[in-house]
């Protein structure tokens, strides 16, 4: 969630939830407290929250969804269509690049793509990809 009075936006997996505007929205520059609203502890917080963090800023959405994608295992989709095979990662988690190599365990790994998605010919042959972060 960002704050930028008087526009309160929340974020769901990285991604934006559509903004809502509140007028005139108090902002306390003291104490935070996340989980309940009642200073006596009688309004508890019945959930769950994960990846709090704090920022001197407001954060934009890309920088949202890098901060998600950065706690988050890259997982590949790979698909087999019309001779050609597409690997593919989510376009949030940028600095990665998919390797090939023939074998395993692999001496050398080349450079298939930095970027989502990768589509190559089917060429039968057996290919080994990983996703690393550079």
């Amino acid at each position: 969630m960002t704050l930028n009075n008087p526009l309160h936006q929340t974020f769901w997996d990285g991604q934006a939830l559509t903004p809502l505007v509140y007028g005139g929205v108090a902002v306390n520059y003291g104490e935070s407290q996340l989980g309940s609203s009642d200073p006596a502890g009688l309004n508890l917080w019945m959930g769950a929250m994960d990846d709090v963090a704090y920022y001197t800023g407001v954060l934009t959405p890309a920088q949202v969804a890098a901060h998600y994608y950065a706690m988050l295992p890259p997982q590949l989709n790979v698909t087999v269509t019309g001779g050609k095979v597409t690997i593919s990662w989510p376009a949030g988690f940028t600095g990665w690049a998919l390797e090939a190599a023939n074998s395993l365990p692999a001496v050398t790994w080349t450079t298939v793509a930095t970027n989502p998605p990768a589509i190559m010919p089917a060429t039968g042959l057996r290919e080994f990809f990983r996703l690393r972060q550079l």
